[in-house]
């Protein structure tokens, strides 16, 4: 099972979330492998990381958690205890200032209340009105239905052109 995976696994519905530094979605493992290392010279992997973590979907809340929980948990590392080079020892709290930036911005590219309006849309009801009106052979939309697939639609847009 890959990260993202069990993370939609363990996000279960609004308000549902495991705690920022929780390891058991990501293991201390891949934590510790995106730890810039002299010795190793990492810094390739911590550079794919960051690119990788801000070209995903941050509307998609399990792939977001996933990207904020290796940064926090990066930028609480504790570098200084597993350094195998004095010059390790010596950048590590450089690293976790960096790491900390990097996480301030991950948390900065989703405005929290446009996120949190986006997720309290009944998606799933516009989708599947959506496809009644698509497919002939359902009966026809409900005023009702047409109504609330309108109101639906145009909640989705304000929070896309709000962000």
């Amino acid at each position: 099972m890959n990260w993202f995976e069990a993370a939609r696994g363990r996000i279960g519905g609004p308000g549902e979330f495991p705690l920022i530094d929780d390891e058991e979605i990501v293991e201390e493992k891949a934590v510790s492998d995106h730890w810039p290392s002299f010795f190793e010279g990492s810094e390739r992997d911590v550079d794919r990381l960051r690119q990788e973590a801000l070209t995903v979907d941050h509307l998609d809340l399990p792939v977001r958690f996933v990207y904020l929980n290796i940064f926090y948990r990066l930028a609480h590392y504790p570098g200084e205890q597993v350094a195998v080079v004095v010059e390790d020892q010596n950048s590590a709290a450089v690293h976790r200032d960096d790491f900390e930036h990097d996480l301030e911005a991950l948390v900065r590219l989703v405005d929290v209340e446009s996120a949190g309006r986006l997720q309290r849309i009944e998606l799933e009801r516009l989708g599947d009105m959506n496809n009644r009106v698509k497919h002939k052979r359902e009966p026809a939309l409900t005023w009702k239905d047409a109504e609330d697939m309108a109101r639906l639609s145009r909640e989705v847009l304000d929070v896309i052109l709000s962000m």
